[in-house]
C-alpha cells in the first residue's frame, strides 16, 4: 500500500437512464451542470444487553435497516428537471387563436388584465358597442407583457366595456404540479478525480426523488438552482449491487 495519500477532487455527469421493466437501462438525460452531489450512507442499529455480569453491557449490535440518500443541485433550468423536481404532467398547449375573450367587466383606468392564454400576440382589443370601437395600444391599454398575457388600462373615454380581446398564442409547455410521482430510474455518475485525471462511476439501478422543497424564482445574486434529494431503492437484478455501485479505474 502506498504512503503517499491519495486526495481527491471530484467533477462529473451526473444523469438518469429510465429503469425499463427487466431493470435494464433505457433513455438517458444528462442533468446539465450539477455544481454539487452528496451521498449519505445511514444504517439502523439496535443492540441487545447482557443481563447476567451486573454491568448491563451490550452483547450484540445488530443492522435493522441499510439505506443510500442522495442530495444534489441543478443548475439547468431545463423543462425535464423541472418536470421531475416538481413531481409534474408535462402538456403541450398547441398554437391557436382567441377571438372575442371578454375581459372581466367594471375595469377602471389602471386596473390590469390578464388574457387566458400564454406566449401571445397579435392583440387585438375593441369595445361592446354596436358598432366595436378599436382600442389602440399606447392610447387605451399598454401590453404588459406578451407572454403572460398581462395588459393595463391607461384611458376608457367613450368605451363601453366589457373589452374584448382577440389574439393568437404560440406551442407551449404546461406542467401540472405534484401530480406525478417520477418513476424509478437509475442515477448515474460519470465521474473524473482532477487532480490524477482518474476516472469514478457511481450507479444506483433504483433510485427515486422527493419534490423540490424550494424553487427560487427570482435570482438577484447570481443564478439559481434547483436543489433535489432522493434515495436508493432496492434493485433485485443484480444481486451483488443490491442498492447501487461503485467503480473505480484500476490506476
Amino acid at each position: 500500500m502506498s504512503t503517499v495519500t491519495k486526495y481527491f477532487s471530484l467533477q462529473g455527469r451526473l444523469s438518469k437512464f429510465k429503469r425499463n421493466p427487466d431493470g435494464s437501462k433505457g433513455a438517458g438525460l444528462w442533468f446539465q451542470n450539477v455544481p454539487k452531489f452528496d451521498l449519505s450512507i445511514e444504517v439502523s442499529e439496535e443492540s441487545i444487553k447482557e443481563s447476567h455480569s451486573g454491568n448491563k453491557m451490550k452483547d450484540l449490535i445488530f443492522e435493522v435497516e441499510k439505506g443510500i440518500k442522495t442530495a444534489y443541485t441543478l443548475h439547468g433550468f431545463a423543462l425535464e428537471n423541472l418536470v421531475s423536481a416538481l413531481w409534474a404532467s408535462r402538456y403541450t398547449v398547441a398554437t391557436g387563436t382567441v377571438s372575442g375573450e371578454e375581459l372581466p367587466t367594471g375595469l377602471l383606468v389602471g386596473d390590469y388584465f390578464a388574457l387566458d392564454k400564454q406566449n401571445t400576440s397579435a392583440w387585438s382589443l375593441v369595445d361592446s358597442t354596436g358598432t366595436p370601437v378599436a382600442l389602440v395600444a399606447g392610447t387605451h391599454y399598454a401590453q404588459v407583457s406578451a407572454f403572460a398575457g398581462h395588459g393595463q388600462i391607461l384611458d376608457l373615454t367613450g368605451l363601453t366595456q366589457p373589452i374584448k380581446a382577440s389574439y393568437s398564442h404560440a406551442e407551449s409547455n404546461a406542467l401540472s404540479l405534484l401530480t406525478t410521482r417520477p418513476d424509478d430510474h437509475f442515477l448515474v455518475f460519470d465521474g473524473i478525480e482532477t487532480i490524477s485525471k482518474s476516472r469514478a462511476y457511481l450507479e444506483i439501478p433504483r433510485h427515486t426523488n422527493s419534490p423540490i422543497a424550494s424553487l427560487p424564482l427570482i435570482n438577484n445574486d447570481g443564478v439559481g438552482t434547483m436543489e433535489l434529494s432522493g434515495e436508493a431503492l432496492f434493485s433485485g437484478t443484480d444481486p451483488n449491487f443490491p442498492l447501487g455501485k461503485f467503480v473505480l479505474s484500476a490506476a
